[in-house]
């Protein structure tokens, strides 16, 4: 149950949603919400369900599932952006490479040319 609770903190903080906003969501107390995210109080069924409501997940039975994962799913994801974007900048680093020779050798000529 602690992964669950750890995940649904870090899908929280993830979407930039402060524990009042889901209290009030809730519509309980921030101190109870902070005590469920800690687990001094038992999480129930329909409580986790409007909890993934408000965090954005599908409420169905799938939803401790995709709590429990995601952590591993939202890394796996970043990581393949990250990816993404880092061949995106190499390509666009060797074109530049490229452009700056183009200049160079361009300049190179009208300096062999110039009076």
């Amino acid at each position: 149950m602690l992964t669950l609770l750890e995940n649904i903190r870090q899908l929280r903080l993830h979407k930039n949603f402060k524990q009042e906003y889901m209290a009030e969501q809730l519509g309980i107390s921030t101190a109870t919400y902070s005590k469920i995210e800690n687990g001094k109080i038992k999480l129930s069924t329909e409580r986790l369900h409007r909890i993934a409501a408000t965090l954005g997940l599908a409420s169905t039975p799938l939803t401790i599932a995709q709590l429990n994962t995601y952590q591993n799913g939202s890394n796996q994801s970043e990581i393949s952006n990250l990816k993404h974007q880092i061949t995106k900048l190499e390509h666009e680093r060797t074109q530049a490479i490229e452009r700056e020779k183009s200049l160079l050798a361009y300049i190179r000529v009208l300096e062999t040319t110039a009076p």
